[in-house]
């Protein structure tokens, strides 16, 4: 019995298609469990080019939502949607 020249070629496709799959489901799990929300709730408070009081930055609004990078006792360095990214005081950023 001879096997259509078709059947090589679709079976190299579909072992391919699951292992992207796999390596995606493993990719989103990774990112889900590093990945961390915040809010800003505090009012005037600054995105600093560095954890210092008295590093430049930007206005951060209360309520906006960013992602958290790394964090310290005393800073957060945050992600805005629009990619910018600094630092902020631990006090100014609630994990959600």
């Amino acid at each position: 019995r001879q096997v259509p020249s078709f059947v090589g070629p679709l079976t190299s496709g579909m072992a391919s298609l699951a292992l992207l799959t796999g390596m995606s489901g493993w990719g989103q799990a990774y990112t889900d469990e590093s990945y961390r929300l915040g809010v800003v709730i505090e009012r005037d408070v600054t995105l600093k080019q560095g954890r210092h009081p008295d590093a430049k930055g930007e206005a951060l609004r209360e309520g906006v939502e960013v992602r958290i990078v790394e964090s310290d006792d005393e800073w957060v360095r945050v992600r805005r949607s629009d990619g910018a990214e600094g630092w902020v005081e631990v006090r100014a950023v609630k994990q959600i």
